[in-house]
């Protein structure tokens, strides 16, 4: 792995573990753990952003309420974003490439939709492409900002 093998703040990692098992740290703490990791300039390579990643927390909503994985093969490009309920799934799959600048850049190709036997696809709109800019990356940890402004950390899913 490129860079991977620095040490994170023990502080910073503690905050976001904390969000994995117990109550979710004040918004104040949790961005000061997130503003101390970007600080570090980690980013690595498409390779170590290989793999599976739940989503934990984003800008946005805080704690995510669904189950979100994020997945991406850099050899073949592929990139899905998939949330799952009780209820069935929604898929986005893409088409992308984790640039020098450790930024994904992707073009929606599919969505799809299932609940119970009921299976649709759904109209790509404006939003079927972007980009992701990888701000800290280790190998437990992944966050990012994207092109519409918010920010979203991740967990690594084990394989």
């Amino acid at each position: 792995m490129s860079d991977l093998d620095s040490s994170p703040p023990t502080a910073a990692i503690a905050t976001l573990e904390s969000l994995l098992s117990g109550p979710a740290p004040d918004r104040a703490t949790l961005q000061a753990a997130i503003a101390q990791l970007e600080r570090q300039r980690q980013r690595g390579t498409a390779t170590d952003l290989a793999g599976c990643w739940l989503l934990i927390w984003t800008s946005g909503n805080g704690r995510f309420p669904a189950r979100v994985v994020q997945c991406f093969t850099p050899e073949t490009g592929h990139f899905e974003n998939r949330l799952e309920t009780p209820l069935g799934w929604l898929s986005v799959r893409s088409q992308a490439t984790y640039t020098p600048q450790q930024r994904l850049e992707f073009v929606a190709k599919q969505a799809r939709v299932e609940l119970g036997a009921l299976r649709f696809g759904l109209p790509l709109g404006s939003w079927a492409k972007g980009w992701l800019q990888t701000t800290y990356l280790d190998r437990e940890w992944h966050l990012e900002r994207g092109d519409r402004g918010g920010l979203a950390l991740y967990h690594r899913l084990s394989n």
